[in-house]
């Protein structure tokens, strides 16, 4: 329930992202080290040492929901 109203309270905002240089093998680190609840997912990764520009909170945000709509899909 709180995840809710604070994804509507998220939505409402205007937003104005910040844009870093992000090492994309370690946001997907970070990621997965932020997500509960990850036993009996098995979880490789391989991701080159890629670059990319963009905002850190959107992009963690992006990613967390990507792997946690996978881990919810293969269970």
């Amino acid at each position: 329930m709180d995840k809710i109203v604070g994804d509507l309270q998220d939505y409402a905002r205007p937003i104005t992202p910040d844009r870093e240089a992000l090492s994309v093998s370690q946001l997907v680190d970070d990621v997965l080290k932020s997500i509960p609840h990850t036993d009996g997912a098995n979880i490789v990764t391989d991701i080159p040492d890629l670059q990319m520009i963009a905002d850190p909170t959107l992009m963690h945000r992006i990613f967390g929901n990507l792997i946690l709509n996978a881990i919810q899909a293969d269970a």
